[in-house]
């Protein structure tokens, strides 16, 4: 799931070296499972130790996309080239390129860390509050995503000023605090009866869709000449305020596993539309077979929601006779 969801169909990790370049694809692979599955473990435990909730799991995501994409491989401060694109310059202040910044802070606390831990509480349900990682383990763990932060570090060369570093790890320690700080019921659901599943889905589809035009359309034509990179960001904030607060409105306070496999798939769907896109125009050949994958497991998760959902239904009816 991660680094599967953000890296492979997305086309950051192209398919075609996994044919031409077996060894090298492996190596970027293990390098990728150390940062995205090496983070969403420690965000996971850190959440699942303290007794926080999906909030903390949000706020830690939006800092480990400042550890990725600033710390790591300092994207952030990119003015030029692949992957910014015409983004090093719309926004670009202090030698950073904040609506980029600021839009990958979303893109990896969604993608990459919140959603992946979600699809795992689906598919066990049963260990969702007890820990993966012994102590030892949490400290493996711990030292090689540091590790892997510090050698990606040294490999990219678009590095920032040593004062704009210091300003985002500041932030990373800050948001820490904040995730370790707010209430675990912070954010979670409280509606009293569940809206049609249509409803899960259609929310989730708007987020991948709302930040393909603001990244794709918007942003990248820097805002058509009129809109303020300033504004731009804003709007992109509010829209992220708006759907939680919006999710966790109706989403139903107990038994609502059918309801998070629908917002799920809507998060996912236009991924999977948008890496067949890139295989039809020849600029990820290959990357079908993740989508196959993707949708196989897909398939088994739904099969195993369904289960798990009927057997509660069925324990909670014999609690009732």
């Amino acid at each position: 799931m991660t680094p599967g969801i953000p890296e492979y169909l997305t086309g950051s990790t192209p398919i075609l070296p996994l044919f031409l370049n077996p060894l090298g694809f492996v190596a970027g692979l293990v390098i990728e499972i150390c940062l995205y599955t090496g983070g969403a473990l420690l965000i996971r435990e850190f959440v699942v130790r303290t007794g926080k909730g999906w909030a903390s799991t949000l706020i830690l995501g939006v800092a480990y996309g400042i550890v990725e994409e600033g710390l790591a491989v300092h994207t952030f401060f990119m003015a030029s080239g692949y992957p910014v694109g015409t983004l090093g310059s719309y926004g670009r202040f202090a030698g950073t390129d904040w609506v980029w910044a600021v839009g990958l802070m979303l893109f990896h606390s969604t993608f990459s860390i919140t959603l992946p831990l979600v699809l795992l509480k689906l598919a066990s349900p049963e260990n969702s509050r007890k820990p993966l990682l012994g102590n030892r383990g949490f400290t493996v763990v711990g030292l090689i995503f540091i590790a892997d932060v510090f050698v990606l570090a040294n490999f990219y060369r678009s590095r920032p000023f040593p004062s704009v570093w210091i300003l985002f790890l500041a932030f990373v320690f800050v948001l820490i605090l904040i995730a370790w700080k707010i209430p675990g019921n912070f954010l979670i659901p409280g509606g009293e009866r569940a809206s049609r599943n249509r409803y899960y889905y259609a929310s989730g589809l708007s987020v991948f869709s709302f930040y393909f035009i603001y990244a794709f359309v918007i942003a990248e034509n820097h805002g058509f000449g009129v809109i303020p990179a300033v504004l731009d960001i804003m709007v992109l904030l509010v829209f992220a305020l708006a759907m939680l607060r919006s999710i966790a409105r109706h989403l139903p306070r107990n038994q609502n596993e059918r309801q998070v496999f629908a917002l799920s798939v809507g998060l996912v769907a236009p991924l999977l539309l948008f890496a067949e896109f890139l295989e039809l125009t020849g600029r990820d050949p290959g990357v079908t077979m993740v989508v196959i994958i993707a949708l196989f497991m897909v398939y088994m998760l739904k099969k195993q929601v369904n289960l798990n959902t009927k057997d509660l239904e069925n324990l909670n009816q014999f609690n009732k006779a």
